[in-house]
């Protein structure tokens, strides 16, 4: 089994997240190509049927003015002779189930947070506001 992730950007873009979290997996480009378009992860989807769609069956969040791309794990399989087939996908709240502390929501009074796009209360770990004071992270000490 393989364990890679697949980006929209360039590579040469994806080398500083990748050095900064310590990344360990294969990462591949998919700039250049329509992957992230043929697996509905970016807006204006390809797959005859569900152009446009997010997780092939929701409208795009947000419509025109969405973000241009959404996350999404997507799982394949290939067989003895090389053919690939796509056989798993997650989008959205849905992609919380991957996530081990994602149980947590459940005990809160709100529950699960509903966000437009889905998952607005994530953010990138270098994004988070910290009310005064000094923020520690393994290899830096950031001022806030």
């Amino acid at each position: 089994m393989t364990f890679a992730i697949i980006a929209k950007g360039e590579y040469e873009t994806l080398i500083p997240a990748i050095e900064s979290n310590n990344w360990i997996w294969d990462i591949y480009s998919a700039s250049g190509n329509t992957f992230a378009e043929d697996i509905g992860v970016t807006k204006g989807g390809r797959l005859a049927g569900a152009e446009g769609m997010y997780d092939y069956v929701k409208p795009w969040p947000g419509g025109e003015a969405g973000p241009e791309n959404l996350p999404g794990v997507s799982i394949f399989k290939r067989d003895a002779d090389g053919q690939v087939y796509h056989t798993y996908s997650a989008f959205g709240s849905a992609l919380l189930e991957l996530v081990q502390y994602h149980f947590m929501f459940d005990l809160t009074p709100e529950g699960r947070p509903e966000g437009a796009p889905e998952m607005s209360f994530l953010k990138h770990k270098d994004a988070y506001q910290f009310a005064g004071g000094i923020y520690r992270h393994k290899s830096r000490t950031i001022l806030v």
